[in-house]
C-alpha cells in the first residue's frame, strides 16, 4: 500500500517520462515529415504535373482527366501535410518554451 505522497511522486515520475516520449515522438515525426515525406510527395506532384503536361500536349485535354483529378488530390494532401507539420512545429516550440 502506498501513501498519498508516494502515489503522487510515482504519478509525477510516470507523467514526466510520458511527456519526454511524446516530445521525442513529435520531434521525430516533424523531422521525418519535413526532410523525407514532404520532399518526396512534392517531387511526385511535380513529376505528375510534368507527365500531365506532356500527355496533354500529345493527346489533348481529354486524355488527362483522371490524372488531373489525381494531381488535385495530391496537391490538396500536400497542402494539408504542410499545414499539419507547421502546427506540430508550433506546438513543440510552445511546449519547449513552457519548460
Amino acid at each position: 500500500m502506498f501513501s498519498a505522497r508516494e502515489v503522487e511522486s510515482r504519478y509525477s515520475i510516470i507523467l514526466e517520462g510520458y511527456n519526454k516520449v511524446i516530445n521525442q515522438e513529435g520531434l521525430c515525426t516533424l523531422d521525418m515529415g519535413k526532410t523525407q515525406i514532404l520532399p518526396a510527395t512534392l517531387s511526385y506532384q511535380g513529376a505528375l504535373a510534368k507527365t500531365i503536361a506532356d500527355t496533354k500536349a500529345l493527346l489533348g485535354e481529354g486524355a488527362v482527366k483522371a490524372q488531373l483529378e489525381t494531381l488535385k488530390e495530391i496537391a490538396g494532401l500536400n497542402e494539408s501535410l504542410k499545414s499539419n507539420l507547421d502546427a506540430l512545429e508550433k506546438a513543440l516550440i510552445m511546449k519547449m518554451q513552457m519548460c
